[in-house]
């Protein structure tokens, strides 16, 4: 399933601008994710308010997120909404996947429906914010950069041949991209456990 993310103008009001983020692969709630990938927290529930606390260091209330998916194992729909509830973003657009990680607690909100996309409601950010799903591979362009976005690294994509980037991750720093592809997942040392702004990531791929 492919889908085109909507044109959110960036330059708000004051003269401020709105900046982009992507990241990957929180997994808040997965105590056993800790161990899986050496993260560096005594509890899942440490994990989750140091994510929550890196988050917010860089994105601000008036930004947008990109989460490419395995956003929590959880089935538990209010502990969910709860953790989206704490993130800083005036947009925080998760890809969701029905069939993967994030199925648990997607299934549950849509009580069985597969395939639900658009905001959820009534959920918020931190910042009064919308969340809004989208299908779980998306193209679009944002400062005439065109990206390819999916949950899995892909080897070929769409636009690919026209200069489209792809940025990924379920890999946890593990797997090394393509040339013209990133793992924007938290596990990465570029990342960190927070998302990273498209400036930064623009640099990389360049630099690569």
């Amino acid at each position: 399933m492919r889908g085109m993310w909507p044109w959110r103008d960036r330059e708000l009001a004051g003269g401020n601008v709105r900046k982009v983020f992507f990241t990957s692969d929180t997994h808040f709630g997965h105590r056993n994710i800790i161990r899986y990938c050496n993260r560096p927290f005594e509890s899942v529930s440490e994990m989750g308010r140091e994510l929550i606390r890196r988050w917010n260091a860089v994105v601000r209330e008036e930004d947008e997120v990109w989460h490419l998916g395995d956003f929590s194992l959880s089935a538990d729909v209010e502990r969910v909404r709860s953790w989206f509830g704490q993130l800083n973003g005036a947009y925080i657009n998760l890809l969701a996947l029905y069939d993967h990680h994030d199925g648990y607690w997607l299934r549950e909100l849509h009580k069985g429906a597969m395939y639900q996309f658009g905001p959820v409601f009534p959920w918020y950010t931190r910042s009064g914010g919308v969340v809004v799903l989208y299908p779980p591979i998306v193209t679009g362009v944002y400062e005439e950069v065109t990206l390819a976005l999916s949950h899995f690294p892909m080897r070929d994509w769409d636009r690919k041949r026209h200069g489209a980037l792809h940025l990924h991750g379920h890999s946890h720093g593990r797997v090394r991209s393509l040339k013209h592809a990133l793992d924007v997942g938290v596990d990465t040392p570029l990342a960190n456990y927070a998302p990273i702004s498209l400036e930064r990531i623009l640099e990389i791929l360049e630099a690569k």
